[in-house]
Formats: C-alpha cells, structure tokens, sequence
C-alpha cells in the first residue's frame, strides 16, 4: 500500500511524539508554579556561583548540580501540560543549562549566563526542540550519584526542618530527578522494565508528597513520606542488585 508524503510525515510527527513523552505524569510531579520557582531558583543559584573566580572555584559541584537539575526543570516546563510564563522558554532554558554545564572554565561558563537569564525572562530563540529524550538529558548514574549526594543533608533536615522553601526545594530535587531514572531502566531483562517504573513512580510519588508537607510545615507527615521514599529506594536497589 503506497502512502502519501503528508501521510507519511504525520505518522513520524505522530511517533516522535509518544517517543518524547516525558517519562512520568508531570502535573504528579509538580505544579507549573512550583517549576517556574524552582528555575528561577536555580538561576539564583547560578548567579551566586558564577558571581567570581573564587566562588567558581569553591562551588563548581553545586554549579555542575543546579544546570544539570536546570535541564531537567526547562524541559519540564516546555512540556507542562498547563501554560506557565516559561513554558515557551522551557525548550531555551533546558538549552541554555546544557551550554553552561558543558562550558569548560569561568569565562566560557559567564558567557553561557546570559543564554539562562533570557530563557527566565520568558524570551524564545525560536531554535530550540521542545521534543527530546529524557535519558539523554541525565542518565540513571548521574541521577543517582545526585541523590546519594544530597540525602545527608535531607537526613539532617529531616530531624529537624529549619526553612520550609529550603528544605522543600531539595527534596523537589529528589522528585524531578526520579524523571530521568524512570526513562533509563537499569534492567538485564526487559520484562523487568514494568517492576523498574513502577518502583521510580513509587519513590516519585513519596518524595512529591514529601516536599508539599515540608512546604506546609507538616515535618512528621514530611518525615514519614520521605522515610517511605528512601525505603523504596532501597527495595529497588535490592531487587536490581548487580544490573
């Protein structure tokens, strides 16, 4: 059966359309708003970063951790399902983010700056893809290696939660970085790939619930959605022990 070129072409505008689709519901994940606040926060703290050589320097892991997450926040908000003042820009932020992690010293990293401060502005280059692979953004080691590196911290916080935007800002980030873990299943068999998601889902969902309890200062029910989280975690570490 032969097809027309327009039949054609919509059947792979159809096809890279499920196969960008973001790996979880995102509106379980977050709010608009609470995407478009965490991206601004973030571009705070790569101001902060940036602000010399030294605090370069000194901070170039956080800098390294703030764009990766920024990527991960822009394409979020590029393909939100509700209308936000960056979902326009999203697609430009995510890019903007992957120039400046990939930028190799201070100066290149300052001049990657600007790209990130229009994106937040809401302005549009008109170049950048809304659709990509999420697992290409973050692989599952770096998404973990993220993780592993903040959960000292949340512990901290966890006994005894001090600021409620702080606190709930790194726990968001273990949210969102369940995203890219869910979209590159550490499995040797694919039949598996079902009992991986759902375990990221579980975890997604725990530690979403988490950060909007910390937000409303309910730290026992905070602690108690975090404790489930990190022990799903840990199930899953078990069960994929070696892969």
């Amino acid at each position: 059966m032969k097809m027309s070129c327009f039949t054609v072409g919509w059947c792979l505008v159809l096809m890279c359309s499920i196969y960008a689709a973001p790996p979880l519901p995102l509106e379980k994940v977050a709010t608009a708003d609470e995407l478009v606040a965490e991206a601004q926060a973030l571009g705070t703290d790569i101001h902060d970063c940036l602000a010399s050589q030294d605090s370069y320097d000194e901070y170039g892991q956080k800098l390294k951790h703030a764009t990766s997450l920024l990527m991960l926040v822009g394409q979020a908000l590029a393909e939100y399902p509700q209308p936000s003042k960056l979902k326009a820009s999203g697609a430009d932020l995510r890019d903007a983010a992957i120039e400046l992690n990939r930028a190799l010293g201070y100066t290149a990293a300052k001049a990657a700056l600007p790209a990130i401060d229009a994106a937040l502005e809401g302005k549009t280059t008109g170049k950048a893809k809304v659709d990509v692979e999420w697992s290409k953004l973050m692989r599952y080691r770096p998404a973990m290696d993220q993780m592993n590196q903040r959960l000292p911290a949340l512990r901290r916080v966890m006994r005894r939660p001090k600021d409620p935007v702080g606190d709930s800002r790194q726990m968001f980030a273990m949210a969102l970085l369940s995203l890219p873990m869910h979209a590159d299943p550490k499995v040797k068999n694919s039949a598996d790939i079902p009992e991986w998601e759902a375990f990221c889902v579980s975890m997604q969902t725990h530690l979403s619930d988490a950060t909007a309890k910390l937000k409303a200062r309910d730290n026992a029910a905070a602690n108690d959605a975090f404790v489930a989280g990190m022990a799903n975690c840990n199930k899953c570490h078990e069960r994929f022990k070696g892969n």
